[in-house]
């Protein structure tokens, strides 16, 4: 997989994932820490990532273009990791943009007249400049797919109150269950989405069955 995507993704780092598994029984419940070996490998502006895990798949793109690029690399790496491992089925496919809109300038409490009145209205509600924090979400779930948007003020000074003007535009799309490998006619054809992906940070994650950890081995 390594030497396969070497040509776009040249630096290679290998880190860890860390996370709990929580196992409830009739009797007791049980928290077992998790880690296992994780694989970054960046190109050359460090601004593209695929992420390789026992368990998962991703590319990240920290500055975005187009959505023509973001798929012509994504359409790479699956088709590498596709020829490597022959992995019939997807547990999980999700596509997901952040627009993090920052301005130099100007109230950052005060977004009328660039963000759409509907997405603001919690800020105008609260009739205090003593805010740390203004974020809302709202989930919808279609037949096929669930997509979460969440925005509003989420404050990277957090704790502190908010004092630089930031507002945060976030699309999280995902399809579950088993899925074919064919991510062309699973993912791209909501519209939903891929209308949205204009500028800011971009990223592909792939959930994989679970014995594609025992295949690793090929790495």
């Amino acid at each position: 997989f390594q030497a396969s995507i070497q040509s776009k993704f040249p630096i290679l780092k290998e880190t860890q994932e860390f996370g709990f598994d929580f196992l409830v029984s009739e009797k007791e419940q049980e928290t077992k820490p998790l880690h296992s070996k994780m694989w970054q490998f960046y190109d050359l502006t460090k601004k593209k990532i695929a992420t390789l895990s026992s368990s998962f798949l991703s590319l990240e793109f920290l500055s975005y273009n187009n959505f023509e690029e973001f798929k012509e690399n994504n359409n790479f790496i699956l088709k590498i990791l596709y020829e490597t491992y022959k992995i019939p089925l997807i547990s999980r496919i999700g596509l997901r943009y952040i627009n993090q809109i920052k301005l130099d300038n100007g109230d950052p409490l005060n977004w009328k007249g660039i963000i759409d009145p509907a997405l603001i209205s919690a800020i105008d509600f609260v009739a205090s400049r003593d805010i740390s924090r203004v974020m809302n979400e709202v989930r919808i779930k279609k037949e096929d797919y669930e997509l979460t948007f969440r925005f509003g003020i989420a404050n990277s000074m957090y704790p502190n109150r908010i004092v630089r003007k930031e507002f945060i535009l976030d699309y999280d799309c995902y399809l579950k269950d088993d899925l074919d490998f064919d991510i062309e006619k699973n993912i791209y054809s909501y519209k939903d989405i891929e209308n949205s992906f204009k500028a800011g940070k971009i990223k592909l994650a792939l959930v994989l069955p679970q014995h594609f950890g025992d295949d690793l081995q090929h790495f």
